[in-house]
């Protein structure tokens, strides 16, 4: 009796002949074969695929990715001689490519080219690997170290030779003459007979450690609110008129408001008044310290020393006197006769006395000097 299939028919319905062995499938209304089962074709397929296991393909391999593609874009083609082919492999982490003339997968005595990611060390410093290099005949070939070596060897003598017209790069001794560095005039370095060295057309600096234009410099002190001299400094003027920035210490008014920072620094001296200068006209200032331990900023008056050498008169002063006669008796026993011959008593003493000094001399006291002007630096 003929195989029927047994209803309802649904779609995706799958009934199987057991005569034959053959699977159908309902679909778009009527019963179509599977075909043979998948398991009683695996004699053929092992010779027609590889396993995942592995195996050995026979012949070139190409891979062509759509279909407006004229040819593949990447093909495996082992050679057809009695040689060996490339090994493709990945060895710790690495890709390899290496050819080898044996047919052992140890073998490493073959050209290598190793992608190296640098796995151990996170990719810091990936290399590229090349060995076995063959000496290059022609310009677009790549270069082993031989030839390089040799070709540097070949052409050393002349080279050094020619190098002897110029300082080299280790050090050298220039004698007479000039050293300048340039890039075509734009920026340079020069080192002059004159014992000066030129650096131009540097950059701005950008770091601590950078070199310093003449602009960069003269534009922070310009920017500095005192000029690169700090608020208050004083300093001796020999000219009736004070710099720019500067005022003559002669009592004169200024702007606190505008001059807040030399304001604030004159206050910590003795007898400021807000907006006034000191006046130091006719006066010597005296470091704080020893004799001197007033506030800072204080006057003081005159005062005189007795001097380390005592001053000395022009005549001892030493004298005597004479009084009376003999005829009065009383006195010295000293005698003395006068020009009318009468006896006169002399005294015994020298007479020596002091004497206050009240008039003369100057109204100050000074060493020698020369005139100027103070002047204090303002904000």
């Amino acid at each position: 009796m003929a195989f029927q299939f047994i209803p309802p028919f649904n779609e995706g319905d799958k009934q199987t002949n057991p005569e034959t062995g053959v699977e159908y499938l309902f679909t778009s209304g009527a019963w179509r074969p599977l075909g043979p089962k998948i398991e009683d074709e695996f004699d053929t397929l092992d010779e027609r695929y590889l396993r995942l296991t592995g195996g050995t393909l026979e012949s070139s391999l190409k891979i062509q990715r759509g279909a407006d593609k004229t040819h593949a874009q990447y093909k495996i083609s082992p050679n057809g001689g009695t040689d060996y082919a490339t090994n493709v492999y990945s060895y710790e982490g690495q890709m390899r490519f290496r050819t080898s003339h044996t047919e052992a997968d140890g073998d490493a005595k073959g050209s290598h080219i190793v992608l190296d990611p640098d796995v151990a060390g996170d990719g810091a410093n990936p290399v590229t690997k090349i060995w076995k290099v063959v000496t290059p005949t022609s310009g677009d070939m790549a270069a082993n170290r031989d030839y390089v070596d040799d070709a540097i060897d070949e052409y050393k003598d002349d080279v050094d030779e020619a190098l002897n017209e110029y300082m080299k790069l280790n050090g050298r001794q220039t004698t007479g003459g000039e050293l300048k560095l340039d890039n075509g005039g734009k920026s340079y370095i020069h080192i002059q007979t004159n014992n000066t060295l030129g650096l131009y057309n540097l950059q701005e600096p950008e770091e601590s450690h950078h070199a310093a234009t003449r602009k960069y410099v003269d534009e922070q002190i310009a920017a500095s609110p005192s000029g690169g001299v700090p608020v208050g400094s004083i300093m001796i003027w020999m000219n009736s008129t004070a710099p720019a920035g500067w005022f003559k210490l002669q009592g004169g008014t200024f702007d606190t408001t505008a001059n807040p920072l030399l304001h604030a620094y004159l206050q910590n001296t003795e007898g400021y008044t807000a907006g006034r200068l000191p006046n130091w006209s006719g006066r010597y200032p005296g470091e704080y310290g020893d004799h001197i331990t007033d506030p800072l900023g204080s006057f003081k008056n005159y005062r005189t020393a007795k001097p380390i050498n005592d001053f000395v008169t022009d005549n001892p002063g030493n004298h005597t006197h004479r009084y009376g006669n003999n005829a009065y008796g009383g006195g010295a026993t000293n005698t003395a006769h006068d020009s009318r011959n009468q006896s006169k008593y002399v005294s015994d003493g020298a007479g020596a006395h002091t004497h206050r000094i009240t008039s003369g001399g100057d109204s100050t006291t000074r060493p020698r000097t020369v005139v100027v002007h103070y002047i204090i630096k303002h904000d």
